[in-house]
Protein backbone atom coordinates (compact mmCIF):
# COMPACT_ATOMS: atom_id res chain seq x y z
CA UNK A 1 0.00 0.00 0.00
CA UNK A 2 1.81 3.15 -1.49
CA UNK A 3 1.54 6.02 0.90
CA UNK A 4 -0.15 9.64 -0.89
CA UNK A 5 1.11 12.76 -0.45
CA UNK A 6 -2.39 14.24 0.47
CA UNK A 7 -2.32 11.59 3.49
CA UNK A 8 0.74 13.94 4.96
CA UNK A 9 0.63 17.32 2.80
CA UNK A 10 -0.80 18.48 -0.74
CA UNK A 11 1.87 20.81 -0.30
CA UNK A 12 4.09 18.31 -0.95
CA UNK A 13 5.59 16.44 -3.65
CA UNK A 14 5.15 12.74 -3.80
CA UNK A 15 8.89 12.57 -4.09
CA UNK A 16 9.09 14.43 -0.34
CA UNK A 17 6.57 12.22 0.44
CA UNK A 18 8.33 8.62 -0.82
CA UNK A 19 11.30 10.18 1.27
CA UNK A 20 9.47 10.40 4.37
CA UNK A 21 8.15 7.27 4.04
CA UNK A 22 11.60 5.87 3.40
CA UNK A 23 13.41 7.57 6.20
CA UNK A 24 10.33 6.82 9.29
CA UNK A 25 12.16 4.98 12.12
CA UNK A 26 8.80 2.57 12.51
CA UNK A 27 6.99 2.68 9.76
CA UNK A 28 3.41 1.10 9.44
CA UNK A 29 4.41 -2.33 8.82
CA UNK A 30 6.80 -2.61 11.88
CA UNK A 31 4.49 -0.78 14.28
CA UNK A 32 1.73 -3.21 13.24
CA UNK A 33 4.14 -6.22 14.04
CA UNK A 34 4.87 -4.39 17.48
CA UNK A 35 1.30 -4.04 17.83
CA UNK A 36 0.44 -7.96 17.47
CA UNK A 37 -2.06 -6.39 14.57
CA UNK A 38 -0.07 -7.27 11.50
CA UNK A 39 -2.34 -7.34 8.41
CA UNK A 40 -5.08 -6.05 10.78
CA UNK A 41 -3.65 -2.88 10.41
CA UNK A 42 -3.91 -3.09 6.96
CA UNK A 43 -7.26 -3.86 6.95
CA UNK A 44 -6.32 -7.73 5.73
CA UNK A 45 -7.60 -10.49 7.64
CA UNK A 46 -5.21 -13.92 7.63
CA UNK A 47 -5.41 -17.48 8.91
CA UNK A 48 -3.48 -16.16 12.20
CA UNK A 49 -6.25 -13.74 13.26
CA UNK A 50 -7.11 -14.56 17.11
CA UNK A 51 -9.01 -11.37 17.67
CA UNK A 52 -12.09 -9.54 15.75
CA UNK A 53 -10.03 -6.32 15.50
CA UNK A 54 -11.14 -3.96 12.40
CA UNK A 55 -8.60 -1.31 11.62
CA UNK A 56 -10.62 0.85 8.88
CA UNK A 57 -8.45 3.35 6.49
CA UNK A 58 -9.07 6.79 8.09
CA UNK A 59 -7.28 5.60 11.77
CA UNK A 60 -4.45 3.63 9.27
CA UNK A 61 -3.47 6.95 7.54
CA UNK A 62 -3.64 8.65 10.69
CA UNK A 63 -1.40 6.15 12.65
CA UNK A 64 0.94 6.49 9.93
CA UNK A 65 1.00 10.33 9.93
CA UNK A 66 1.37 10.23 13.59
CA UNK A 67 4.36 7.82 13.91
CA UNK A 68 5.72 10.65 11.70
CA UNK A 69 5.18 13.35 13.84
CA UNK A 70 6.18 10.97 16.99
CA UNK A 71 9.68 10.84 15.05
CA UNK A 72 9.97 14.62 15.03
CA UNK A 73 8.95 14.91 18.43
CA UNK A 74 11.85 12.61 19.78
CA UNK A 75 14.56 13.85 17.65
CA UNK A 76 14.18 17.34 18.55
CA UNK A 77 13.42 15.63 22.00
CA UNK A 78 16.77 13.92 22.35
CA UNK A 79 18.44 15.92 19.92
CA UNK A 80 20.11 13.88 16.85
CA UNK A 81 18.73 12.20 13.67
CA UNK A 82 16.51 8.56 14.23
CA UNK A 83 17.23 7.31 10.70
CA UNK A 84 19.71 7.89 7.51
CA UNK A 85 18.75 9.72 5.57
CA UNK A 86 19.33 12.62 2.73
CA UNK A 87 18.23 15.96 3.79
CA UNK A 88 17.80 19.18 1.88
CA UNK A 89 17.54 22.94 3.72
CA UNK A 90 17.71 25.94 2.23
CA UNK A 91 19.18 29.03 4.46
CA UNK A 92 19.49 32.36 4.44
CA UNK A 93 23.22 33.29 3.41
CA UNK A 94 24.91 35.16 6.34
CA UNK A 95 27.57 37.63 5.57
CA UNK A 96 30.08 35.28 7.91
CA UNK A 97 29.58 32.27 5.84
CA UNK A 98 28.91 30.18 8.59
CA UNK A 99 25.15 28.06 7.84
CA UNK A 100 24.03 25.58 10.77
CA UNK A 101 21.94 22.71 9.64
CA UNK A 102 19.15 21.18 11.04
CA UNK A 103 21.00 17.43 11.59
CA UNK A 104 24.73 16.50 11.87
CA UNK A 105 26.43 15.90 8.85
CA UNK A 106 27.78 12.55 7.95
CA UNK A 107 28.53 13.87 4.31
CA UNK A 108 27.94 17.10 2.59
CA UNK A 109 26.96 17.69 -1.23
CA UNK A 110 25.25 14.55 -1.43
CA UNK A 111 21.70 13.54 -2.56
CA UNK A 112 20.07 10.00 -2.44
CA UNK A 113 19.30 8.89 -6.18
CA UNK A 114 16.27 6.11 -7.46
CA UNK A 115 16.80 5.14 -10.78
CA UNK A 116 15.25 2.37 -13.18
CA UNK A 117 17.22 -0.80 -14.03
CA UNK A 118 17.93 -1.33 -17.40
CA UNK A 119 15.86 -4.00 -18.69
CA UNK A 120 14.39 -5.10 -15.27
CA UNK A 121 10.33 -4.76 -15.96
CA UNK A 122 8.22 -5.03 -13.27
CA UNK A 123 8.16 -8.45 -11.73
CA UNK A 124 5.09 -10.28 -10.82
CA UNK A 125 4.35 -11.72 -7.73
CA UNK A 126 1.81 -14.99 -6.19
CA UNK A 127 -0.33 -14.91 -3.31
CA UNK A 128 1.30 -18.45 -3.39
CA UNK A 129 4.98 -18.76 -1.84
CA UNK A 130 5.04 -22.54 -3.96
CA UNK A 131 3.04 -23.45 -7.26
CA UNK A 132 2.02 -26.45 -8.23
CA UNK A 133 3.33 -29.04 -5.71
CA UNK A 134 2.70 -32.80 -6.54
CA UNK A 135 0.13 -34.36 -4.43
CA UNK A 136 1.10 -38.23 -3.56
CA UNK A 137 -0.85 -41.06 -2.49
CA UNK A 138 0.28 -42.20 0.68
CA UNK A 139 -0.96 -45.98 0.64
CA UNK A 140 -3.00 -45.40 3.38
CA UNK A 141 -5.81 -43.42 3.08
CA UNK A 142 -4.29 -39.96 2.63
CA UNK A 143 -2.66 -37.93 0.61
CA UNK A 144 1.35 -36.13 0.99
CA UNK A 145 2.15 -33.00 0.06
CA UNK A 146 5.85 -31.88 0.29
CA UNK A 147 6.96 -28.31 0.96
CA UNK A 148 10.09 -26.14 0.84
CA UNK A 149 11.42 -26.04 4.34
CA UNK A 150 13.36 -22.87 3.68
CA UNK A 151 10.31 -21.54 2.61
CA UNK A 152 7.96 -22.55 5.02
CA UNK A 153 9.69 -23.12 8.46
CA UNK A 154 6.64 -23.94 10.07
CA UNK A 155 4.17 -26.70 8.30
CA UNK A 156 0.90 -25.45 10.57
CA UNK A 157 1.57 -22.12 8.52
CA UNK A 158 0.56 -22.98 5.43
CA UNK A 159 -2.75 -23.51 3.65
CA UNK A 160 -3.13 -25.82 0.17
CA UNK A 161 -5.20 -24.73 -2.57
CA UNK A 162 -6.16 -25.47 -5.87
CA UNK A 163 -6.37 -23.90 -9.05
CA UNK A 164 -9.84 -22.44 -8.01
CA UNK A 165 -9.05 -21.49 -5.02
CA UNK A 166 -10.22 -23.92 -2.58
CA UNK A 167 -8.92 -24.70 0.39
CA UNK A 168 -7.67 -27.58 1.78
CA UNK A 169 -5.34 -27.80 5.12
CA UNK A 170 -3.23 -30.54 6.53
CA UNK A 171 -4.82 -33.43 8.52
CA UNK A 172 -3.36 -34.34 12.00
CA UNK A 173 -1.83 -38.05 11.11
CA UNK A 174 0.84 -40.23 13.40
CA UNK A 175 4.23 -39.15 12.65
CA UNK A 176 3.05 -35.91 10.27
CA UNK A 177 4.06 -33.10 9.59
CA UNK A 178 7.63 -34.88 9.51
CA UNK A 179 11.05 -33.75 7.53
CA UNK A 180 11.89 -35.68 4.85
CA UNK A 181 15.49 -36.95 3.55
CA UNK A 182 16.21 -33.36 2.15
CA UNK A 183 15.21 -31.74 5.13
CA UNK A 184 11.54 -30.91 3.57
CA UNK A 185 8.17 -30.76 5.19
CA UNK A 186 6.29 -33.98 4.10
CA UNK A 187 2.23 -32.68 5.23
CA UNK A 188 -0.76 -35.35 5.15
CA UNK A 189 -3.71 -34.46 3.33
CA UNK A 190 -7.11 -36.21 3.74
CA UNK A 191 -8.50 -37.63 0.79
CA UNK A 192 -11.83 -36.41 1.33
CA UNK A 193 -12.99 -34.04 1.27
CA UNK A 194 -9.79 -33.61 -0.47
CA UNK A 195 -8.45 -33.44 -4.05
CA UNK A 196 -7.45 -36.84 -5.77
CA UNK A 197 -3.64 -37.54 -5.00
CA UNK A 198 -2.71 -37.20 -8.41
CA UNK A 199 -3.67 -33.56 -8.76
CA UNK A 200 -1.25 -30.50 -8.18
CA UNK A 201 -1.66 -27.75 -5.44
CA UNK A 202 -0.61 -23.78 -4.50
CA UNK A 203 0.84 -23.13 -1.23
CA UNK A 204 -0.23 -20.11 0.23
CA UNK A 205 1.73 -18.90 3.82
CA UNK A 206 -0.16 -17.18 6.07
CA UNK A 207 2.27 -14.46 6.58
CA UNK A 208 4.69 -14.25 3.41
CA UNK A 209 5.05 -13.87 -0.31
CA UNK A 210 8.36 -14.22 -1.67
CA UNK A 211 9.89 -12.92 -4.87
CA UNK A 212 13.21 -14.32 -6.74
CA UNK A 213 15.13 -11.90 -9.11
CA UNK A 214 18.62 -12.10 -11.19
CA UNK A 215 21.08 -9.66 -9.47
CA UNK A 216 21.30 -6.57 -12.05
CA UNK A 217 24.87 -6.19 -13.50
CA UNK A 218 24.84 -2.59 -13.29
CA UNK A 219 23.42 -1.19 -10.17
CA UNK A 220 26.56 0.00 -8.42
CA UNK A 221 24.56 0.64 -5.33
CA UNK A 222 21.38 -0.97 -3.26
CA UNK A 223 18.25 -2.68 -5.16
CA UNK A 224 15.76 -2.13 -3.31
CA UNK A 225 12.06 -3.34 -4.04
CA UNK A 226 8.99 -0.27 -4.79
CA UNK A 227 5.72 0.18 -5.01
CA UNK A 228 5.01 0.76 -8.34
CA UNK A 229 5.49 4.08 -9.81
CA UNK A 230 7.08 5.80 -6.88
CA UNK A 231 10.30 5.81 -4.92
CA UNK A 232 8.83 4.37 -2.17
CA UNK A 233 10.57 1.34 -0.48
CA UNK A 234 8.09 -1.79 0.26
CA UNK A 235 8.66 -2.57 3.58
CA UNK A 236 10.67 -6.23 3.78
CA UNK A 237 9.36 -9.18 6.23
CA UNK A 238 12.41 -10.69 6.31
CA UNK A 239 16.06 -9.70 5.46
CA UNK A 240 16.97 -10.83 1.45
CA UNK A 241 19.13 -13.71 1.45
CA UNK A 242 21.35 -14.93 -1.72
CA UNK A 243 19.42 -18.56 -2.87
CA UNK A 244 21.87 -19.62 -5.82
CA UNK A 245 24.34 -17.95 -8.34
CA UNK A 246 23.30 -13.67 -8.38
CA UNK A 247 19.72 -14.63 -7.39
CA UNK A 248 18.16 -13.11 -4.43
CA UNK A 249 15.07 -13.78 -2.09
CA UNK A 250 12.57 -10.96 -1.03
CA UNK A 251 10.61 -11.44 1.76
CA UNK A 252 6.73 -9.55 1.92
CA UNK A 253 3.93 -9.78 4.22
CA UNK A 254 0.78 -9.84 2.16
CA UNK A 255 -0.70 -7.30 3.89
CA UNK A 256 2.02 -4.76 2.73
CA UNK A 257 0.85 -5.48 -0.66
CA UNK A 258 -2.74 -3.98 -0.66
CA UNK A 259 -3.84 -2.38 -4.16
CA UNK A 260 -4.38 1.08 -3.60
CA UNK A 261 -7.64 0.41 -5.77
CA UNK A 262 -8.50 -1.97 -2.80
CA UNK A 263 -6.65 0.25 0.37
CA UNK A 264 -10.26 1.00 2.14
CA UNK A 265 -11.76 -2.15 1.67
CA UNK A 266 -11.90 -5.04 4.01
CA UNK A 267 -9.28 -7.49 2.51
CA UNK A 268 -10.09 -11.41 3.72
CA UNK A 269 -6.84 -13.26 2.61
CA UNK A 270 -8.62 -16.58 4.79
CA UNK A 271 -11.32 -16.42 1.34
CA UNK A 272 -8.57 -16.24 -1.30
CA UNK A 273 -8.96 -12.44 -2.09
CA UNK A 274 -6.27 -12.39 -4.12
CA UNK A 275 -7.05 -10.25 -6.45
CA UNK A 276 -7.06 -7.19 -3.78
CA UNK A 277 -3.41 -7.33 -3.92
CA UNK A 278 -0.23 -5.98 -5.72
CA UNK A 279 0.04 -8.52 -9.09
CA UNK A 280 3.69 -6.55 -9.78
CA UNK A 281 6.37 -4.64 -7.90
CA UNK A 282 9.29 -2.81 -8.96
CA UNK A 283 13.40 -2.82 -8.20
CA UNK A 284 15.06 0.38 -8.43
CA UNK A 285 19.02 1.16 -8.04
CA UNK A 286 19.59 3.71 -4.93
CA UNK A 287 22.56 5.36 -5.00
CA UNK A 288 24.56 8.17 -3.95
CA UNK A 289 25.44 11.20 -6.04
CA UNK A 290 27.39 14.51 -5.84
CA UNK A 291 24.60 17.74 -5.50
CA UNK A 292 26.71 20.70 -4.92
CA UNK A 293 25.82 23.46 -3.19
CA UNK A 294 22.85 26.66 -4.83
CA UNK A 295 22.55 30.06 -4.18
CA UNK A 296 19.01 31.15 -4.33
CA UNK A 297 19.04 35.31 -5.68
CA UNK A 298 16.21 37.33 -5.79
CA UNK A 299 17.14 40.02 -9.01
CA UNK A 300 15.36 43.09 -10.78
CA UNK A 301 15.17 43.02 -14.12
CA UNK A 302 15.31 46.27 -16.40
CA UNK A 303 11.07 46.76 -16.16
CA UNK A 304 11.31 46.19 -11.76
CA UNK A 305 10.00 42.51 -12.23
CA UNK A 306 11.58 40.19 -9.61
CA UNK A 307 13.00 37.04 -10.42
CA UNK A 308 14.76 34.44 -8.54
CA UNK A 309 17.79 32.70 -10.26
CA UNK A 310 19.10 29.69 -8.86
CA UNK A 311 23.16 29.65 -9.38
CA UNK A 312 25.89 27.06 -8.76
CA UNK A 313 28.90 26.25 -10.37
CA UNK A 314 27.94 24.84 -13.07
CA UNK A 315 25.93 27.83 -14.82
CA UNK A 316 27.32 30.57 -13.61
CA UNK A 317 28.62 33.10 -15.70
CA UNK A 318 32.50 32.57 -15.37
CA UNK A 319 33.17 36.26 -15.89
CA UNK A 320 32.02 36.56 -12.10
CA UNK A 321 34.13 33.88 -11.40
CA UNK A 322 32.47 31.91 -8.48
CA UNK A 323 34.15 28.94 -7.24
CA UNK A 324 31.55 27.99 -4.61
CA UNK A 325 32.60 25.11 -1.76
CA UNK A 326 31.49 23.88 1.88
CA UNK A 327 33.99 23.32 4.94
CA UNK A 328 32.30 21.39 7.34
CA UNK A 329 33.12 23.30 10.48
CA UNK A 330 31.25 20.77 13.35
CA UNK A 331 29.85 17.45 12.05
CA UNK A 332 27.82 17.16 14.86
CA UNK A 333 26.55 20.07 15.92
CA UNK A 334 25.90 20.61 11.93
CA UNK A 335 27.99 23.72 10.99
CA UNK A 336 29.09 24.29 7.76
CA UNK A 337 30.86 27.45 6.25
CA UNK A 338 30.17 28.88 2.51
CA UNK A 339 33.63 29.40 0.74
CA UNK A 340 33.69 31.37 -2.32
CA UNK A 341 35.44 34.11 -4.69
CA UNK A 342 33.30 36.32 -5.97
CA UNK A 343 29.60 35.82 -4.86
CA UNK A 344 26.91 37.19 -8.08
CA UNK A 345 26.55 40.93 -7.95
CA UNK A 346 28.73 41.18 -4.67
CA UNK A 347 26.52 39.26 -2.32
CA UNK A 348 27.75 40.29 0.87
CA UNK A 349 26.22 44.40 -0.51
CA UNK A 350 23.17 43.06 -1.14
CA UNK A 351 19.89 43.89 0.76
CA UNK A 352 17.87 41.08 -0.56
CA UNK A 353 18.62 38.00 1.79
CA UNK A 354 20.15 35.16 -0.40
CA UNK A 355 19.08 31.64 -0.06
CA UNK A 356 21.36 28.82 0.18
CA UNK A 357 20.50 25.37 -0.56
CA UNK A 358 22.18 22.58 0.85
CA UNK A 359 21.78 19.00 0.61
CA UNK A 360 23.50 16.45 2.73
CA UNK A 361 23.12 13.30 4.59
CA UNK A 362 22.45 12.67 8.40
CA UNK A 363 23.24 9.01 10.21
CA UNK A 364 22.31 8.13 13.66
CA UNK A 365 24.58 5.28 13.60
CA UNK A 366 27.25 6.42 16.17
CA UNK A 367 27.84 3.03 18.51
CA UNK A 368 26.33 5.06 21.58
CA UNK A 369 22.91 5.45 20.06
CA UNK A 370 22.33 2.21 18.57
CA UNK A 371 21.50 1.13 22.24
CA UNK A 372 18.86 3.47 22.35
CA UNK A 373 17.06 2.96 18.47
CA UNK A 374 15.08 -0.07 20.03
CA UNK A 375 14.11 1.96 23.16
CA UNK A 376 13.01 4.64 20.50
CA UNK A 377 11.08 2.63 18.42
CA UNK A 378 8.58 1.51 21.70
CA UNK A 379 8.27 5.23 22.52
CA UNK A 380 7.35 5.81 19.16
CA UNK A 381 4.62 2.93 19.04
CA UNK A 382 3.45 3.97 22.15
CA UNK A 383 2.76 7.86 21.66
CA UNK A 384 1.59 6.81 18.01
CA UNK A 385 -0.85 4.64 19.54
CA UNK A 386 -2.04 6.52 22.81
CA UNK A 387 -2.98 9.67 20.10
CA UNK A 388 -4.74 7.50 17.56
CA UNK A 389 -8.16 8.51 17.05
CA UNK A 390 -10.02 5.61 17.77
CA UNK A 391 -12.95 7.45 18.76
CA UNK A 392 -13.73 9.03 15.32
CA UNK A 393 -13.53 5.48 12.86
CA UNK A 394 -15.45 2.94 11.91
CA UNK A 395 -12.81 0.54 14.10
CA UNK A 396 -13.60 -2.30 16.93
CA UNK A 397 -9.83 -2.20 18.60
CA UNK A 398 -10.96 -3.83 22.01
CA UNK A 399 -8.24 -5.77 23.36
CA UNK A 400 -5.52 -4.34 21.00
CA UNK A 401 -2.49 -2.17 21.70
CA UNK A 402 -3.75 0.69 20.74
CA UNK A 403 -6.63 0.19 23.62
CA UNK A 404 -4.24 -0.54 26.22
CA UNK A 405 -2.04 2.24 25.30
CA UNK A 406 -5.79 5.06 25.52
CA UNK A 407 -6.59 3.74 28.97
CA UNK A 408 -5.68 6.44 31.10
CA UNK A 409 -3.41 5.62 33.92
CA UNK A 410 -4.90 7.99 36.64
CA UNK A 411 -7.09 10.65 36.95
CA UNK A 412 -6.87 14.42 36.24
CA UNK A 413 -8.26 16.64 38.59
CA UNK A 414 -9.19 20.44 38.73
CA UNK A 415 -9.33 21.89 42.06
CA UNK A 416 -12.89 24.43 41.89
CA UNK A 417 -11.71 27.30 43.84
CA UNK A 418 -8.18 27.68 42.58
CA UNK A 419 -8.21 25.89 39.04
CA UNK A 420 -5.16 24.45 39.61
CA UNK A 421 -3.84 20.67 38.30
CA UNK A 422 -4.18 18.31 41.55
CA UNK A 423 -2.51 15.47 39.53
CA UNK A 424 0.48 17.15 37.72
CA UNK A 425 1.58 14.69 34.48
CA UNK A 426 4.63 14.56 32.28
CA UNK A 427 2.96 13.97 29.13
CA UNK A 428 -0.79 13.00 28.89
CA UNK A 429 -2.99 11.00 31.07
CA UNK A 430 -3.00 7.59 29.36
CA UNK A 431 -1.40 4.43 29.28
CA UNK A 432 0.82 5.26 25.95
CA UNK A 433 2.06 8.95 27.58
CA UNK A 434 3.21 7.36 30.44
CA UNK A 435 5.21 4.59 28.54
CA UNK A 436 6.72 6.99 25.96
CA UNK A 437 7.33 9.40 28.83
CA UNK A 438 9.32 6.71 30.76
CA UNK A 439 11.49 5.44 28.04
CA UNK A 440 12.34 8.71 26.32
CA UNK A 441 13.82 9.90 29.60
CA UNK A 442 16.09 6.70 29.74
CA UNK A 443 18.13 8.51 26.05
CA UNK A 444 20.32 11.32 26.66
CA UNK A 445 20.17 14.02 24.71
CA UNK A 446 23.76 14.12 22.69
CA UNK A 447 23.27 17.15 20.31
CA UNK A 448 22.92 20.34 21.15
CA UNK A 449 22.61 23.40 18.67
CA UNK A 450 24.73 27.03 19.58
CA UNK A 451 24.07 30.30 18.55
CA UNK A 452 26.62 31.14 15.41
Amino acid sequence: MRIDRYDFDSQLTQAQVDAIFNSMLVNLSEFSEYASLNGRMYGVKTQNDQKDITIDAYLRNQVILLLWSSQQIVEKQVGFPLTTRYVEETLTYRPSGLLQLKFPIDAINVAESFSAIDGFLPFSISPFIEENIPIEDSGDGYCIAEIDSSLSRNPSQVTFRDDTYRAYSAQHKTGFPRRNFVGNWEIALDKSPAPPCETTLHVQHHEYMVLEILDPADCEGTVVPVYPNSNQIIPMAREPESVGTDVTRYWFNPWVLVDDSFSTEEIDLTQAEFYKLLTQIEFKCVTEIVSAVELIVKETDCDGEANYVTYTADNIDLTKKLDMSLKVIDAEKGIVELWHDDLPYSVGSLKTPVKVVVRYKTSPMASERENWIQLIKEAICYLAAAEAPAGTCKCVIKGSFIEIAQQPYTDIRINPITGETIVNLKFGNTYGHLIFSEKISRVQRRYKSIRI
